[in-house]
């Protein structure tokens, strides 16, 4: 896990060899803010940051193909702060993902209570 000062032309042409299942590229002009590279090409940015109990916690946000590495640095300083603030920008994806879709809600709580109900 190397630790280098990204510029967008590594982001651009860093590779992973093959032996290796990824390579992560720590940057040091911001903390916590790290480029993924797996052998298949496939390059993406991520944070890793301690929770308030001191648990490490790492959170993958976008393909390195698509944002520029000046956006992911500015998306990463703005959500580490509000980490290092208590607050936690990943609650509301989390929230969501417990809540049931429509054919889940139909399958489990629609159709049984329909069903004692049809004669």
């Amino acid at each position: 896990m190397p630790k280098i000062q990204l510029t967008q032309s590594i982001v651009d042409t860093a590779t992973c060899p093959k032996s290796q299942a990824k390579v992560d590229y720590f940057d040091t002009k911001t903390p916590g803010l790290m480029l993924k590279i797996h052998p298949s090409g496939n390059r993406s940015y991520s944070i890793r940051y301690k929770t308030e109990r001191g648990k490490t916690v790492e959170k993958r946000f976008s393909d390195a193909k698509i944002v520029k590495l000046s956006d992911a640095r500015q998306w990463a300083k703005e959500n580490l702060a509000k980490i290092e603030m208590g607050e936690d920008p990943f609650a509301k994806k989390a929230t969501l993902k417990d809540v049931p879709t429509f054919a889940e809600f139909v399958a489990d709580s629609y159709m049984p209570h329909a069903k004692s109900y049809k004669l």
